[in-house]
């Protein structure tokens, strides 16, 4: 997808942006890999996958390490079932006050960040910190109406 002239693509709302294909000097070079490999690079490093045609599934996963002095990140202190709970409870919330679609996942991700428990007035706090002049349930798109 193209985001601002950038190749990129799209998270849970989150734009993830690259480097411009025509920004790219020399060539691309690549490897054969079998099952079980293990493929390391530093993140700065700039790759790509072409599309999986073997019709087996294809992981990956992604380790980031930091240095013992830096504060933990709540979400690294939770499964992957808690944080999906979290998600959905935020949903509920953010759907019962009309907040959908990127705009959720905005104000979900800023949750996610304050790591407190999921309530209309944490959704509220972060409506407001994030959409200033927005009444809650207007589109993220428009402005807000005045005068009603």
């Amino acid at each position: 997808m193209e985001f601002d002239g950038v190749y990129s693509y799209f998270f849970k709302g989150r734009p993830q942006k690259g480097v411009r294909p025509e920004d790219i000097r020399g060539q691309w070079t690549s490897s054969r890999f079998e099952v079980g490999d293990l493929l390391m690079f530093h993140s700065c490093a700039v790759h790509r996958a072409i599309p999986n045609t073997s019709g087996l599934v294809r992981l990956s996963l992604n380790t980031i390490t930091y240095p013992a002095r830096r504060p933990t990140m709540w979400q690294a202190e939770r499964t992957g079932p808690e944080l999906e709970v979290f998600r959905e409870q935020v949903k509920r919330i953010c759907d019962a006050q009309g907040i959908v679609g990127d705009r959720f996942e905005e104000i979900q991700l800023m949750a996610f960040k304050q790591g407190d428990d999921p309530s209309p007035e944490l959704i509220a706090r972060l409506e407001e910190r994030r959409f200033p002049n927005r009444r809650p349930g207007t589109s993220a798109s428009l402005p807000p109406t005045r005068g009603r």
